[in-house]
């Protein structure tokens, strides 16, 4: 890159590695790339290879701008992810997409949190130090709702949201908004009322028919799911 780029006012370059490095959609890492997200594949940062000086100032457009998607990404993924742009770029990460924390009802009295879920929850809590919005997915919330029938846990979506908010809460200060993507007809409106009571906030967005079916077929095994809970479940 020629040296006269970095005499360029800082407005002008600033505009150049938004309209390179910045794109429209969330960029998703999981295998089947849908709502909307572009595959990861499609992100190419190869502007910050032109120089340090270059590097230094489009680091943090590329990765405070942009939202990351990790819909259907367990926590080895959103290392990987990490550690793949370092520690001092993973600061810089303001947005994430996940899915719905992984939680069950193990001895019928108490939610726990799922061992991935918690992992996953405590690598952003310890890297992403300035994230400002974590979105979590539609499909995972609307399980959620459905499986209440499966459980025989006492308000089971009650105790569920506000493990989950608490868990969201420890991120770092930075958080401002916690987006829940819901349908018009799910999760049921009293669900969506006590989410929106804790401050949520709550994107209508269509459900693929596909998904709905998948999530129903889902639910008929939680008697079988609840059982592995004891082994494979830490309680808070």
């Amino acid at each position: 890159m020629p040296k006269t780029f970095l005499k360029l006012p800082s407005e002008v370059r600033n505009d150049i590695y938004e309209r390179v490095l910045v794109l429209e959609n969330p960029i998703s890492f999981a295998g089947n790339v849908g709502d909307g997200s572009v595959n990861a594949g499609m992100l190419t940062p190869g502007l910050l290879l032109a120089s340090k000086e270059v590097s230094s100032e489009a680091a943090s457009i590329l990765y405070a701008q942009n939202y990351f998607n990790f819909e259907d990404c367990d926590s080895e993924e959103l290392d990987a992810f990490l550690t793949g742009i370092g520690q001092d770029n993973a600061s810089f990460v303001r947005h994430l997409i996940i899915d719905f924390p992984d939680i069950g009802c193990p001895d019928k009295k108490t939610v726990a949190l799922g061992l991935e879920s918690a992992a996953l929850l405590r690598m952003i809590r310890e890297r992403c130090r300035n994230l400002i919005t974590i979105t979590t997915t539609l499909y995972s919330t609307n399980m959620m709702a459905l499986r209440t029938d499966a459980l025989d846990c006492p308000n089971f979506v009650t105790k569920a949201i506000a493990l989950a908010d608490s868990e969201f809460r420890t991120i770092p200060s930075s958080l401002q908004k916690i987006v829940v993507k819901v349908h018009e007809h799910e999760p049921m409106n009293w669900v969506k009322k006590e989410m929106e009571d804790l401050g949520w906030t709550l994107c209508q967005t269509e459900l693929l028919e596909d998904s709905e079916s998948e999530l129903e077929d889902m639910c008929y095994d939680y008697d079988v799911y609840d059982d592995e809970y004891d082994s494979d479940h830490s309680e808070l």
